[in-house]
């Protein structure tokens, strides 16, 4: 990357418009905001991100591959707020999308938001701030994904239709503070992706026993909670845990299991009566049109 006095001798001769997006996006990986201000003070364009970039712009230890993303999505994976802020300052897009990472079995790429990029990715200082901006977080967005150029085989779906919490619950044990600030700013916990996860299924997945005793023992009081619910493949999360061997998460299910249960119960009974209710509104309007049926017909009858 260099200093700004020993890249300022050289940048007149660099074409900013060419390569301009490739100095931002080394500046973003190397989390260098000086050096970020100082391309877009000679010109280079924010919302330009280059299709490809030398290996030497890439920092191998955290992103050993560059896909193309908005500057906003790259910041936001990153973690640096300094930078973020800049690229914010400089009319970047927050409402932009783009690759975020890989998912974790097929190597699919996740598509998102700045809020799932900066949850998937646990940086968390980046998405506490933006969550101070409700209207522009879309705190529920749904990931997409598609295959990567790398990919052989079958293209198969692994974390579309993942919310940002759920994209931090993939992410792993790091995202935990990512987790509770999504929690707490009132993600929703009830989403399930197209096969029926939920974020219980995902943690159980991925072997996340901190998020899972986050969620349960924070699960808001006002929300139906069943610990037996099966995704489209039959699995609930006690089975997935039970097959991995996952004790940890099995523990942290069985602890919160008798608190829930009761819930479970509750809300179930609510139903059932909700339902015979509704029977029985149903069997007395059945009844009263049958009843003015047969008069209609005497009254028929009766003028004839």
């Amino acid at each position: 990357m260099g200093s700004k006095e020993i890249v300022g001798a050289l940048i007149d001769k660099v074409n900013m418009s060419v390569d301009g997006g490739q100095l931002i996006q080394a500046a973003i990986a190397f989390e260098k905001n000086d050096m970020l201000q100082f391309y877009i003070s000679k010109g280079a364009n924010v919302n330009l991100p280059p299709d490809t970039v030398s290996k030497l712009y890439i920092d191998h230890g955290r992103k050993p591959e560059y896909r193309k993303s908005p500057f906003i999505i790259q910041a936001a994976c990153q973690g640096d707020q300094g930078c973020f802020d800049t690229l914010v300052e400089n009319d970047c897009k927050v409402t932009d999308t783009g690759f975020i990472g890989f998912s974790r079995k097929r190597k699919n790429q996740v598509i998102s938001n700045v809020t799932g990029a900066a949850a998937f990715n646990g940086s968390h200082r980046i998405l506490k701030n933006f969550l101070k901006k409700p209207s522009l977080a879309n705190i529920n967005f749904l990931a997409s994904e598609k295959k990567d150029f790398n990919a052989t085989g079958t293209f198969n779906q692994e974390y579309t239709g993942y919310t940002p919490l759920m994209l931090a619950t993939a992410g792993g044990g790091q995202n935990l503070e990512c987790v509770k600030l999504l929690v707490q700013a009132m993600a929703d916990l009830t989403t399930q992706d197209p096969v029926g996860n939920t974020v219980l299924h995902i943690a159980a997945y991925h072997q996340n026993y901190l998020v899972m005793e986050y969620i349960l023992d924070h699960w808001p009081a006002g929300i139906p909670m069943d610990l037996a619910l099966r995704n489209k493949k039959g699995d609930t999360a006690f089975s997935i845990a039970n097959e991995n061997k996952d004790e940890k998460t099995l523990a942290v299910l069985k602890r919160f299991e008798q608190k829930f249960g009761d819930q479970t119960e509750a809300a179930t009974k609510n139903l059932l009566d909700d339902l015979m209710k509704e029977e029985e509104k149903k069997e007395a309007e059945k009844q009263k049109r049958k009843e003015k049926k047969k008069q209609n017909k005497l009254k028929h009858i009766a003028e004839h």
